[in-house]
């Protein structure tokens, strides 16, 4: 089938804590993520950054430190077990783990819902998007 089409999915499940893919990337098992227009134009081949296929949706993601790469254990940011907040350059939120640098990365408090942080992340990016753009136009909002 064509982008976006469900003819050719495929439904894998997993059993196991992936590996960190390079020495710097922190394995983050995935408690919420977004799904959002960025996921939808990406998931359909469109969008201004084209998507490799096999794609999984989910930009921003909140979830719990599972293992670490050697060089990210040795920077000492980040402890097995620490909950995290990432907004992922390449999606796999939607995913139950993802491997992703740990510069991507930001403690979260134990009091914060899953669900509260990761929509905190999109619209503060929205926010943040905003702000960049009027500066650019010459908004009197930003001087």
């Amino acid at each position: 089938g064509e982008n976006g089409q469900t003819d050719n999915l495929v439904i894998r499940a997993m059993y196991f804590v992936p590996k960190p893919k390079s020495p710097d990337h922190v394995v983050v098992r995935i408690e919420a993520s977004t799904v959002t227009a960025r996921d939808v134009t990406a998931c359909r081949g469109l969008g201004l950054k084209k998507m490799t296929l096999p794609f999984v949706p989910g930009f921003e993601l909140v979830g719990t430190v599972q293992a670490m790469g050697e060089h990210a254990k040795i920077e000492g940011f980040f402890q097995d077990g620490d909950r995290v907040a990432c907004i992922s350059n390449f999606g796999g939120g939607n995913s139950r783990f993802i491997s992703i640098p740990a510069s991507r990365l930001i403690k979260i408090p134990d009091t914060v819902k899953s669900t509260h942080a990761v929509c905190m992340l999109h619209d503060y990016m929205a926010a943040l998007k905003a702000l960049r753009l009027s500066r650019r136009n010459g908004s009197p909002f930003t001087g």
